[in-house]
């Protein structure tokens, strides 16, 4: 269902699919959709979040079954989300989608004085550089949709994964998800391709992937997985 579009039900397009909101049993609850995505990062600038459902698809498309005027009514949307979701939805979404954009002008005034002003380009430069490799953490802080108690697929992919003692056991690749169901059945994690230990071996038995069920993530948190059991339950 990623970059599947959605559409309201009169036909207008809602957006682009981006996110996946589900809880730590699996259950899908919601769909982050924008119609302004960032390219190479992926991130929606104006994001709108849909109960996952009231998503269903008919004739091949994906249509939200509620009117567009309810989605951005937050006390009905209540009603079909968890409160909190919706709140963080709201919560200065204006304000976090002009900092983003002053962040990103910043950056490209940096770099362009880095140009026109050569005696003090290398600095200049140097600073725009360091901003633009920092962009992934700005658009993380202020434009994805993280709520408590619930997980980003978006955040979950390419993070480290602990076991229960701290032990780096992998790195999340993607999740196997029942769309029919609203469940996200497997985490998909690969093994870690800088090095190797005796007890990595043993867990990937020669595979390059394990699979693990999402009520085995105690936390997830800064690009970091953590698990609620150790690597010699793994094996």
């Amino acid at each position: 269902m990623i970059n599947e579009k959605i559409y309201f039900p009169n036909g207008e397009i809602a957006g682009t699919v981006i996110d996946l909101i589900f809880k730590g049993d699996g259950k899908l609850v919601a769909l982050i959709v924008s119609k302004m995505i960032i390219p190479i990062f992926r991130v929606g600038l104006i994001n709108i979040v849909l109960p996952y459902n009231m998503v269903h698809k008919i004739k091949g498309k994906y249509h939200v079954l509620l009117p567009k005027s309810l989605l951005f009514d937050k006390r009905i949307l209540s009603t079909y989300l968890d409160p909190k979701i919706v709140a963080f939805a709201f919560k200065y979404k204006l304000k976090r989608v002009m900092i983003v954009i002053t962040y990103i002008l910043v950056v490209i005034l940096t770099l362009i004085l880095s140009i026109i002003f050569r005696k003090i380009g290398t600095i200049t430069y140097l600073i725009g550089v360091g901003l633009l490799f920092s962009m992934p953490l700005v658009f993380e802080a202020f434009l994805i949709i993280k709520v408590q108690g619930y997980y980003n697929l978006s955040l979950l992919r390419n993070s480290n994964v602990y076991d229960a003692n701290g032990y780096l056991i992998g790195i999340v690749a993607d999740a196997e998800i029942d769309y029919t169901n609203g469940i996200v059945k497997k985490i998909r994690i690969i093994r870690p391709q800088k090095f190797s230990t005796e007890f990595i071996e043993m867990i990937y038995s020669g595979k390059d992937e394990i699979s693990i069920e999402p009520d085995l993530v105690e936390k997830a948190e800064a690009r970091r997985v953590y698990l609620k059991i150790s690597y010699k339950e793994l094996i």
